[in-house]
């Protein structure tokens, strides 16, 4: 899968996306799940900071995965439950991909179909792997597998 002609890359993921995983795992292992979390309680669960963590889950919350609410007992939560988010659905949500390509481990260029590295395809085949391990797994298994 595509966005913004860029595929998808799970195998080297943005810290933008290991934060979303880190601070959702935290709302999920969250006893009271549903209930809605402060953004400093889920940083320091997830042991990450919280005014990077506060963007994160704000974009997570324009892309449907969590819900906010505003003053006394709010927060953030899960939109739905651990079990029906897909880590890769995290990972498109939170993931900001580069135009014109990956960054070539051996070049100091973009790589890409038309002009591909010695490595591009065992690569490409790599993150194909990491990606259908990404789509099989959900928020639940990762809560549960601390």
């Amino acid at each position: 899968m595509e966005r913004g002609g860029e595929p998808l890359r799970f195998l080297h993921l943005e810290p933008l996306a290991r934060y979303a995983l880190l601070g959702m795992r935290a709302l999920a292992e969250d006893p009271g799940t549903g209930a809605f979390r402060l953004v400093e309680r889920s940083a320091q669960r997830a042991g990450v900071s919280a005014n990077m963590l506060a963007k994160v889950f704000q974009r997570l919350c324009r892309r449907g995965l969590l819900d906010s609410r505003r003053g006394p007992g709010g927060g953030y939560a899960l939109a739905r439950p651990a079990a029906r988010i897909k880590l890769a659905d995290i990972v498109r949500a939170s993931q900001d991909f580069p135009a014109g390509g990956r960054l070539c481990p051996l070049r100091n260029r973009r790589c890409g179909e038309e002009a591909p590295c010695a490595v591009h395809g065992a690569i490409a085949r790599a993150d194909e792997l990491a990606r259908k391990a990404f789509e099989s797994l959900t928020l639940a298994d990762l809560a549960t597998r601390a």
